[in-house]
């Protein structure tokens, strides 16, 4: 369409305004689009498109923006998209797609304006997908986040926008499949490219809730640490769901008559959630091996460990000390040997973890004494060798 429609839609639009602020707004835009100023026309439609003011912001595109579009930065005219999505279509998942999806369909092998551009086109999957999951099309949604991945991976730097906004698909596509360690790393990885002001009070619990729970049952996380690090967690404190951080600290120190207590305070709580009842056995096998770990790094700085403390700190019968020690070595949570004769287990590694300010502490605590005790015998060997080399 030639730019005469543009500008006639745009003198249209300023003359049927529906207020004097509106009016104003858009005769600004006018003004910008007829001295080319397209950086700032860019800036401003991001606000207008935001404006509860401004009628029928789909039409701003359709008639107007999409007549110049390959004028404006891509990322920001994918942002452009995604504020009039959620203004006028966020309920009708299949329109939204529809007004979203031409610009990732290429003409004869030809490039869109946002596909020829790396960090607009995994913005614009990004949005989709999340769109598509919306509308129950897991199959799409896949399709969409797979695409995504692979130009993320490829480029060596997108700026946090784009990356938040693909994390947060992608931990939304695994999280209605079922996945919990996927999910649970790629909400960490959106919580990392997300400032906390950007999400409301609400969307902040809803994170924390459902990192917390996939932390609990996800297969392979045994770093609660990491979890625990991030201030959007601890936004559940003071609320109905604070036993959730409270679990979660237990696990971080494999505490479990913490554990326990928590269980029982918070049995209704967490009755109500089917993948706890379901995970049930396996939550009490993880809290013991973090036990196993917490006291295998406690006693890192002593020649072995016997059957009876690991019996003890884990609260299990001596009979199964043996299979829980496997069980850690070949998840490859500790490393060392078993020595059956002398029921001792001499402990090499143990996996490396987030600490808090007390195991850190705790950590210097060992340093220090083993430096001390490096130091004696430096001085010892000193004292005791005099003469024998010359």
């Amino acid at each position: 369409m030639s730019n005469a429609a543009a500008t006639e839609y745009i003198q249209q639009r300023v003359s049927t305004a529906p207020t004097d602020a509106a009016k104003s707004a858009l005769t600004t835009l006018q003004q910008q689009y007829t001295q080319k100023l397209w950086h700032q026309l860019t800036e401003h439609v991001k606000k207008l498109v935001t404006d509860p003011q401004i009628p029928d912001k789909r039409g701003l595109y359709t008639s107007f923006l999409h007549h110049f579009e390959a004028k404006l930065n891509p990322v920001s005219l994918v942002q452009i998209l995604a504020h009039i999505v959620h203004a006028e279509l966020h309920q009708i998942p299949s329109e939204a797609l529809a007004f979203l999806t031409p610009l990732l369909v290429k003409d004869q092998d030809k490039d869109t304006v946002v596909t020829a551009h790396d960090e607009a086109h995994v913005l614009l999957l990004s949005h989709v997908a999340v769109l598509h999951m919306q509308a129950n099309d897991t199959a799409a949604c896949k399709k969409d986040v797979e695409a995504a991945r692979v130009l993320v991976e490829a480029a060596h730097d997108m700026t946090p926008l784009v990356h938040s906004a693909f994390y947060r698909a992608a931990a939304e596509y695994h999280k209605v499949v079922g996945t919990a360690s996927e999910f649970f790393r790629n909400a960490l990885l959106f919580l990392a490219y997300t400032p906390p002001n950007a999400l409301d009070v609400s969307a902040q619990h809803r994170w924390a809730f459902d990192i917390g729970i996939a932390a609990l049952v996800g297969i392979d996380i045994y770093n609660f640490g990491e979890v625990l690090s991030h201030s959007i967690v601890h936004s559940l404190k003071g609320t109905e769901n604070e036993w959730l951080l409270l679990l979660l600290e237990a696990f971080n120190t494999g505490d479990l008559e913490k554990f326990d207590l928590v269980c029982q305070q918070a049995s209704a709580q967490m009755n109500a959630q089917p993948v706890l009842v379901a995970n049930e056995e396996f939550l009490r096998q993880k809290v013991t091996i973090l036990a196993l770990m917490e006291l295998c790094f406690s006693r890192s700085l002593e020649h072995s460990i016997s059957f009876a403390d690991v019996q003890k700190a884990c609260r299990l019968p001596l009979k199964e000390v043996e299979y829980l020690l496997m069980r850690s070595m070949s998840l490859g949570l500790i490393s060392g040997e078993i020595d059956n004769v002398d029921q001792c287990v001499t402990i090499s590694r143990v996996q490396p973890r987030v600490l808090g300010r007390e195991p850190i502490g705790e950590m210097s605590k060992r340093l220090s004494k083993w430096t001390q005790h490096v130091t004696d015998t430096i001085a010892f060997l000193n004292k005791n060798t005099v003469g024998i080399v010359e």
